[in-house]
């Protein structure tokens, strides 16, 4: 992955997954080492995930205080499109996040 990126998304779907995982940090970060992150700085959760083998993406979460709601950021490269289409890159993200929440329910369960 290059250094420069670009975030992608749309900002309600970003928001969605922010508030679900208000709260959760200790969860997310289970989930994605159970997806074999590598953890980044920057963040209250922050790590490099494999979207695909030859594409990984950087997933960085702050959650809400009294000032700010809670974040959530997805990093791409930035020649991601030469990949895959914009709207299949957020489908295989839905899909990750999918996989995410479903570590973090078992967790809690």
């Amino acid at each position: 992955m290059e250094k420069q990126g670009q975030s992608v998304g749309r900002k309600k779907f970003f928001q969605n997954i922010g508030d679900y995982f208000n709260g959760k940090t200790e969860e997310l970060s289970f989930a994605c080492e159970a997806l074999h992150g590598k953890r980044l700085e920057k963040g209250d959760v922050a790590y490099k995930l494999n979207l695909f083998s030859f594409l990984s993406i950087i997933l960085r979460f702050w959650e809400a205080d009294e000032d700010f709601p809670p974040t959530m950021q997805i990093l791409v490269d930035k020649n991601v499109v030469d990949y895959m289409h914009y709207e299949t890159l957020m489908f295989a993200i839905t899909h990750m996040f999918d996989r995410i929440k479903k570590i973090c329910a078992d967790v809690i369960n």
